[in-house]
């Protein structure tokens, strides 16, 4: 999903118009009246220089743009566009989710980690992958 924000450089997030970054994944997680929305940052190596804490950065920028969104005046109207069918919620609760290749020392610090933003929630996720022959075989996250 494109944005107006340039979310690659965490520590200097600015306001980009139609030149800004993109949402790699909105998805809705959960079932019933439980449903939320996730925001997942994917990438495709787990490497030093944009390590899990940079990835998940970027995708809780990405998430304060929708917060916003579905706070604006048109919000209800975006709600319904990600696929609700339910008034949208005065208290929100949003994933927030880094997607990568697994290492052998996978940083999940930060799972399950919740973070207030007034009455709103970003709830922390990870999902670490591997894969054998362009294939996935092993999915360690911290959804439940």
């Amino acid at each position: 999903m494109p944005t107006p924000i340039s979310g690659s450089d965490v520590h200097k997030l600015k306001y980009s118009g139609g030149s800004g970054g993109g949402i790699d994944i909105l998805s809705r997680i959960g079932t019933g009246n439980a449903t939320k929305l996730c925001i997942m940052e994917v990438k495709d190596e787990n490497v030093s220089k944009e390590p899990p804490t940079k990835a998940i950065l970027q995708a809780l920028a990405y998430a304060t743009f929708i917060r916003d969104l579905l706070k604006s005046g048109s919000g209800e109207q975006w709600w319904k566009l990600f696929g609700f069918n339910r008034k949208r919620p005065d208290r929100l609760d949003l994933g927030v989710a880094c997607v990568m290749p697994s290492i052998p020392d996978d940083d999940t610090s930060f799972g399950g980690m919740k973070f207030n933003a007034e009455k709103d929630i970003f709830s922390l996720h990870y999902l670490y992958f591997q894969e054998e022959d362009s294939q996935i075989n092993h999915i360690n996250s911290s959804f439940s």
